[in-house]
Formats: structure tokens, sequence, C-alpha cells
């Protein structure tokens, strides 16, 4: 259990193996300590999951 929140220890999502959107991946973004508010267009991303949805966390 997570001292600081409570909630349970989870691992790390696991990072795509190639870019699936053009450019939105960690060598086109590198992580920085700046939070960028980015706004999400739920009908686009439901179409983005559903092409994902079939093929296992390990093999995307």
């Amino acid at each position: 259990m997570c001292p600081n929140c409570g909630g349970g220890f989870a691992p790390r999502p696991i990072r795509p193996a190639r870019d699936w959107k053009g450019g939105n991946n960690v060598a086109g973004n590198p992580p920085t300590s700046v939070v960028t508010h980015k706004p999400v267009d739920i009908e686009s991303h439901r179409a983005f999951a559903s092409q994902l949805r079939h093929i296992a966390p390990q093999n995307r």
C-alpha cells in the first residue's frame, strides 16, 4: 500500500514499441517537470483506442 495516498502499487504502464500517433512518444516529447495541459477529444480517443483494443499490451 502506498504510504502517501493509500492506494495499491501497480506496475508502470508499458511504453509503446512504435509511434502510433505521429510523434506522440518519448522520443518526440521527452519527459519534463513542466505540466502541459492537452485537452482530449473523446470521440477521436475512442476511435484510436478501438484500433488497439485487440492487441495485447505487451505487443503494442
